[in-house]
């Protein structure tokens, strides 16, 4: 098999481009060192100073999730929409466009484009966006404000994905069960005013049914997911709090 011949693949950020090559790397985030700035003007500081990177393949883009907290999408155009976790990595391969969707605060999205259909040739990049300074604002993703029996939740939530492999966030009877001394009517009840607070005051993405970004069938694994990558509820938190 003949090797692809090395080309350019086109990153857009709103009206900003950038020329990506095999080996070459991009930054993004709200960080002033990163090459491609989100989030920081106006300020949104849910995204993350360090939120990823793009690095040139012979043949795509290895997208990378470079934040300790947020999951961003990946979007196919077309083709599958997935989850890119915190540490994760995934290549653009087989598809020549694909777009990549960074939540942020209160509905907010930070969108980067790749297309990778002309990496034969080389474009006319246009003007190169200018550096804006830096604001120095620490990410705020987590609550801030989980109260005991909140937190005793989430960790009865969580408990089944951080011990078994393939295991989805626990049902509001296994909750009840695990906890004790209440029931699944009130778990939901719990979860439901957490969830709305969440997302009402606090702006986290995803944990709406009617979002773009949520879970169709329900809200429970968006929940565990953003307690899990947050590092609000990990395996030492859940062993403490059900002990």
């Amino acid at each position: 098999m003949n090797a692809l011949v090395p080309g350019f693949v086109i990153v857009r950020s709103g009206q900003e481009r950038r020329a990506l090559r095999p080996s070459d790397e991009l930054t993004f985030g709200r960080g002033n060192d990163r090459d491609i700035r989100i989030g920081h003007d106006p300020l949104d500081d849910f995204i993350s100073r360090e939120a990823g990177s793009l690095t040139g393949l012979r043949d795509g883009v290895l997208i990378r999730n470079t934040s300790r907290t947020q999951s961003v999408r990946f979007i196919a155009m077309p083709g599958p929409e997935l989850r890119i976790r915190p540490g994760m990595a995934l290549g653009s391969m087989p598809f020549e466009q694909v777009r990549i969707d960074i939540p942020g605060r209160h509905g907010r999205h930070y969108t980067l484009h790749i297309d990778a259909r002309g990496m034969q040739h080389v474009p006319d990049l246009g003007p190169i966006a200018p550096v804006v300074a830096a604001r120095g604002v620490q990410t705020r993703f987590g609550a801030g404000r989980l109260s005991t029996r909140e937190r005793l939740l989430l960790a009865a939530l969580c408990e089944p994905v951080l011990t078994l492999a393939g295991s989805k966030p626990a049902s509001y009877r296994e909750i009840a069960e695990r906890i004790g001394g209440t029931t699944p009517a009130s778990v939901r009840t719990g979860l439901d005013r957490l969830r709305n607070r969440l997302s009402d005051a606090d702006g986290i993405p995803g944990l709406r049914m009617d979002e773009e970004w949520g879970d169709a069938t329900g809200y429970l694994e968006a929940l565990a997911l953003w307690a899990i990558d947050t590092g609000e509820i990990d395996l030492a938190t859940a062993h403490n709090v059900l002990r």
